[in-house]
């Protein structure tokens, strides 16, 4: 069943796995796609996922909302949420699974790849605002 409420949407971007989300990153970075296009995608990226289990979850996220069916043949089928709805689900269960401390996980991907030019200048900008809202005497 599909949600109908901006509630039942919120409570399905709750409950995206793993798969879906790397599903609904393939929508979202190539627009809309067919089953076979979407599982040879995931054959690329995850060893050879059957159709069959492509075809599952899509009818998964169908029923949560997530993904809609365009009434074309081949079937086509494109996000019905976006990136940013769900993104505040990551970083709450990032948050989760660093304890409630974020700067170990912070450093730790800093130090994994490279940062650009804008991205250093973006945390220095939010650390500036952050560190102005100190008491003075600190």
């Amino acid at each position: 069943m599909k949600p109908t409420s901006s509630n039942e949407t919120k409570a399905a971007i709750n409950q995206i796995s793993s798969g879906e989300t790397q599903l609904l990153e393939i929508l979202w970075q190539k627009g809309k796609r067919t089953l076979s296009q979407i599982q040879s995608i995931l054959a690329d990226e995850n060893g050879s996922p059957s159709v069959q289990a492509v075809q599952t979850r899509i009818n998964r996220m169908i029923a949560k909302g997530l993904v809609q069916r365009l009434p074309e043949h081949p079937a086509t089928y494109q996000p019905l949420v976006t990136r940013k709805q769900t993104r505040g689900r990551f970083f709450h269960l990032l948050d989760e699974i660093a304890g409630h401390n974020l700067a170990p996980l912070l450093l730790h991907l800093a130090k994994k790849r490279e940062l650009t030019e804008d991205e250093v200048q973006a945390m220095q900008t939010i650390l500036a605002k952050k560190r102005s809202r100190w008491p003075k005497d600190r």
